[in-house]
């Protein structure tokens, strides 16, 4: 549309030509928003610029009298959800903001992420379908949402078609962050073991500590966690954020730490001496899985230290005895035997006589040395 000025009496007189000539003049008061003056067409508005004239008529302004599509908000950002789960809907108006009837062909999801997105006819004014025809001044609305499949950073665009002679496809960009939450095991304690969960994460596996004591899940997951405790440890339980059940199951509804504390057995090893000697230490000792102990073994005057035994096993060196390694309950048993000397008799002398002893050894005549113990 083509918009040209001449002098008016009350007034400054528009004239319009459509493509066939311009129109009588026109009387257009100074009435439009900011001050500018408005030009009135088929009931609707256009903003006119002013320039210094001379009299004569001139083009001054050219005004689109057209259907206009607009899409706002634009951009729109869905912000971080956790993969597997739904956003909520973003409502966006799809509106007319020129003059006569804006034709929309198509209303869909464009991008390499689309999929991920979700298009639906709603809000407050829902389009009546996805090839609305909308009037001047006229909008209606339609939802997006947001289901990220995978983590990470995701786009698309909010595509409208229509008549619009400036923006025959309208691209709204959409963008959205698809996030994941961590579960990561610590072990802790005297003991080992391992802790396995029962369903794989992102990455395609699931949770084996100790080879994988960390792993991503989906928002919602719910990991049931099982604790296996290494030989002659205990499982002593779990602890760590709030979310890490007394049973092994986790929520996985933010990033999460968990901790399995093994605990290594312990055992006792209960020492005893029989007559002629002592062990020390002569109290029950705890001692570690897989662990030795020693013990010092003395004899009393008049003994020497006999076989040391009991259910341990283990080495005597020289007084002290050190058991095997440990395993479970067991004993220490320390014996003893007493020392020996060897009493010989001799006779003399050119009378003829026997010797004996009590206790009973020596019958000399024929038996002049005998073996006693001490005392």
């Amino acid at each position: 549309v083509h918009v040209a000025y001449v002098d008016g009496t009350n007034g400054i007189a528009y004239k319009v030509d459509t493509g066939s000539g311009f129109s009588a003049p026109v009387i257009v008061a100074s009435t439009a928003t900011g001050g500018n003056p408005a030009l009135f067409m088929n009931g609707s508005v256009a903003n006119v610029t002013f320039e210094a004239h001379d009299g004569t008529d001139r083009e001054v302004f050219h005004a689109k009298v057209a259907p206009t599509v607009g899409v706002t908000p634009s951009p729109n950002d869905f912000g971080d959800v956790p993969v597997g789960t739904t956003s909520s809907a973003q409502e966006f108006v799809i509106a007319n903001a020129g003059v006569g009837d804006l034709v929309v062909s198509d209303i869909s999801l464009a991008g390499a992420d689309s999929s991920q997105f979700a298009l639906s006819l709603a809000g407050a004014n829902p389009c009546a379908s996805t090839t609305p025809t909308l009037g001047t001044g006229t909008s209606c609305t339609v939802e997006v949402t947001f289901s990220p499949a995978s983590p990470g950073a995701k786009s698309a665009d909010l595509s409208v078609s229509s008549n619009d002679s400036d923006a025959a496809t309208l691209l709204t960009p959409l963008s959205g962050n698809g996030l994941v939450y961590t579960l990561t095991i610590v072990a802790a304690g005297s003991g080992s073991g391992t802790v396995t969960g029962d369903i794989t994460g992102i990455e395609g596996d699931g949770i084996d500590c100790g080879a994988d004591s960390s792993e991503s899940y989906t928002g919602g997951s719910v990991v049931n966690l099982t604790a296996t405790p290494d030989t002659g440890a205990t499982f002593s339980g779990w602890s760590g954020d709030p979310s890490c059940g007394a049973d092994g199951s986790v929520a996985m509804n933010a990033d999460t730490s968990c901790t399995a504390t093994f605990t290594l057995n312990q055992y006792t090893v209960s020492p005893s001496a029989g007559t002629g000697g002592s062990i020390g230490p002569s109290t029950p000792q705890t001692v570690n899985h897989g662990s030795t102990t020693a013990f010092t073994v003395t004899p009393f005057t008049g003994y020497n230290i006999g076989p040391v035994g009991g259910t341990c096993g283990g080495i005597l060196a020289g007084s002290t005895f050190t058991t095997a390694a440990v395993t479970t309950d067991c004993t220490v048993e320390a014996t003893f035997t007493p020392q020996t000397f060897t009493l010989t008799v001799s006779k003399t002398g050119p009378g003829i006589g026997t010797v004996t002893s009590s206790p009973v050894g020596i019958d000399c005549g024929t038996d002049c040395s005998e073996v006693f113990t001490y005392g």
